[in-house]
C-alpha cells in the first residue's frame, strides 16, 4: 500500500507540479443510507438513518497516481510510469469488487504502457483482465465495456491475431450502435478500427464500406476540418491502394493531407506519414517527380518529429528507396547519384 513517504518520493519528481484535491487523499469509506428508514437518536436528538451498505473508494490517490503515470509516459519515462501504475493497481485491488471500474481502468492504462515498452504478451494479459472486470461489473450495455473491447482489439491487431481482433471490434461496434447510436463519433472510431482489421485480413470490400461510413459519421459529428476526418480520409485511401485504385487513392490522400496540415500542422508526424503514403501511391502511378517531393518532405518531418530510428521513419526511408528503384535512378547520396 502506498505510504505518505512513498507519495512524497513520487511528487519530488515533479517539483513544479501543483496537485489540487477535493476529499480525502487516501482511502475513503462511504456509507449508503436508506432515506425511508430512520429514527430519533437518543444520544444526539437528531434523525439517525439505517446504513444499508459500506462502500470503499480509493479517494483521490488512485487518480493522482494514474495522472502522474500518464505524465511520465508522455515524457518517455516508461519505467517510472510503470511503477506509478503498479502502485495504483495495488490500491485498486485492495478494495476488491467495490472498485472494479477503477481497477479495470488502471489495468488498461498499464497494458497500454507495456505495449509502449514492447511487452505485448504482458499487455494482452492485462487487457484481458480489464475486459473481464468490465463485463462482470458493467453488464453488456455500458460504453466503457466497448472501450475495453476496442483496446483489446487494437492489441490483438498489433499482434496480428486478426480474427480475434475483428471479433472484439465487431462486438464493440455493436455495443456502441446500441448505446451511443449509429452517428456517434466513438461509433465511427471503432468502425474505423474494424475496417482496418478487415483490410489487414484481406476483406477489402467490407473494409471500404465500413471506412466510408466511418468517414461520413466523422464529417457529420466533427466537421470537415477535424483531424479525425483527415485520418479517416487517409485510411480510406489506404484501402483504395490495396484495391489497386491508385488514382482515386491519390486524390483521397491529397484531401487528407490538407485537413491534417490545417488541424495539426505540416510538421506533425501524422501529416508527414500521410504525405509519405501519398508519395508511395504516386510511385505506383509512375508520377515519380511528385512522389519524390512528397516522400522527401514527409521523411524529413518524420525524422524531425520521431527520430531517424523510429519505425515510421525507417518505413519512409524504404519508400524513398523503392521510388528510386522504380524510377531507375540512384538514391540521393548513393554512388553515381547526381544529387
Amino acid at each position: 500500500m502506498l505510504t505518505l513517504d512513498r507519495l512524497q518520493q513520487f511528487l519530488r519528481q515533479f517539483p513544479r507540479l501543483t496537485i489540487g484535491l477535493v476529499g480525502d487523499l487516501f482511502l475513503d469509506r462511504y456509507l449508503e443510507l436508506e432515506p425511508g428508514v430512520h429514527e430519533l437518536s437518543i444520544e444526539t436528538g437528531l434523525e439517525a438513518y439505517q446504513i444499508t451498505r459500506i462502500r470503499n473508494s480509493p479517494g483521490a490517490l488512485g487518480t493522482v497516481l494514474n495522472n502522474l503515470a500518464a505524465l511520465q509516459r508522455t515524457r518517455g519515462k516508461l519505467d517510472d510510469a510503470e511503477a506509478l501504475y503498479r502502485e495504483a493497481l495495488d490500491i485498486d485491488r485492495a478494495l476488491g469488487n467495490d472498485n472494479a471500474a477503477g481497477t479495470a481502468g488502471t489495468l488498461s492504462n498499464l497494458a497500454l504502457l507495456m505495449q509502449d515498452k514492447g511487452d505485448l504478451e504482458q499487455a494482452e494479459l492485462l487487457q484481458r483482465e480489464a475486459l473481464a472486470l468490465q463485463r462482470a461489473s458493467l453488464g453488456t450495455d455500458h460504453p466503457n465495456l466497448a472501450v475495453s473491447l476496442n483496446n483489446l482489439g487494437m492489441l490483438l491487431y498489433t499482434r496480428q491475431d486478426l480474427d480475434e481482433a475483428v471479433a472484439h471490434f465487431a462486438e464493440a461496434l455493436d455495443l456502441n450502435r446500441r448505446v451511443l447510436g449509429d452517428r456517434h463519433a466513438e461509433t465511427a472510431n471503432v468502425m474505423g478500427n474494424l475496417a482496418t482489421a478487415y483490410k489487414a485480413r484481406g476483406d477489402l470490400a467490407d473494409a471500404e464500406t465500413l471506412m466510408r461510413e466511418a468517414l461520413q459519421i466523422r464529417l457529420d459529428a466533427l466537421g470537415p476540418e477535424h483531424a479525425q476526418v483527415g485520418l479517416a480520409m487517409a485510411q480510406l485511401a489506404g484501402i483504395l491502394v490495396a484495391r489497386e485504385r491508385h488514382r482515386e487513392a491519390a486524390a483521397g490522400y491529397r484531401q487528407a493531407i490538407a485537413v491534417l496540415a490545417a488541424a495539426l500542422g505540416d510538421e506533425h508526424w501524422l501529416t508527414a506519414q500521410t504525405r509519405c503514403l501519398h508519395g508511395a501511391c504516386l510511385t505506383a502511378l509512375g508520377a515519380y517527380r511528385e512522389a519524390e517531393t512528397e516522400l522527401l518532405a514527409g521523411f524529413a518531418a518524420l525524422e524531425s518529429a520521431l527520430g531517424s530510428e523510429h519505425v515510421r521513419a525507417r518505413e519512409a526511408a524504404n519508400r524513398i528507396n523503392e521510388l528510386y528503384a522504380a524510377w531507375g535512378r540512384p538514391a540521393p547520396g548513393a554512388p553515381g547519384s547526381a544529387r
